[in-house]
C-alpha cells in the first residue's frame, strides 16, 4: 500500500513539474524529491545535489529557462542530501535529513538557501 502511495506522490510530483515548463528535472529515482525555487538566479554560476550517491549539477546556462529545479534520488531508510550554490564569489552548502517519501521544498538566491518544507507522504 505504501509503494501504492508513494507511487502517486511521485506521478503528481512529477505531473506538476512537467505540467510547469519553468522546471528542471535532475536525478532519477522515487525516494526523495527536492524542489528548489530559484527566487532570484541572477549571479548563480551553478547548482550542485548530492543524495543516494549521486551528484548532479545544473550550470547557470542550464538555469536559463528555469524558475523550478527537482531533484530525485532512490536509497532505503533515513538518508541527506546536499545543495551546493555557487557564485562568482561565493559558495553556499546545505544539508538536510530526509527519508523515504520526503518531498523537501527550498528556495535559493546567489546568496541564500532556504528550507520551507519537507513535504510529502
Amino acid at each position: 500500500m505504501r509503494a501504492v502511495v508513494n507511487g502517486l506522490l511521485l506521478s503528481l510530483i512529477l505531473i506538476s513539474c512537467s505540467a510547469n515548463k519553468d522546471c528542471l528535472e535532475l536525478g532519477e529515482g522515487d525516494y526523495v524529491i527536492v524542489d528548489l525555487e530559484l527566487t532570484d538566479k541572477e549571479g548563480i554560476n551553478e547548482i550542485v545535489f548530492f543524495g543516494g550517491g549521486i551528484f548532479e549539477t545544473a550550470s547557470q546556462e542550464d538555469l536559463i529557462n528555469y524558475e523550478n529545479v527537482s531533484f530525485a534520488f532512490s536509497g532505503g531508510g533515513e538518508g541527506t542530501f546536499q545543495v551546493k550554490i555557487i557564485s562568482e564569489n561565493d559558495t553556499l552548502l546545505s544539508a538536510y535529513y530526509v527519508e523515504n517519501g520526503y518531498r523537501p521544498k527550498l528556495s535559493c538566491t546567489k546568496d541564500t538557501i532556504i528550507f520551507k518544507s519537507y513535504g510529502g507522504y
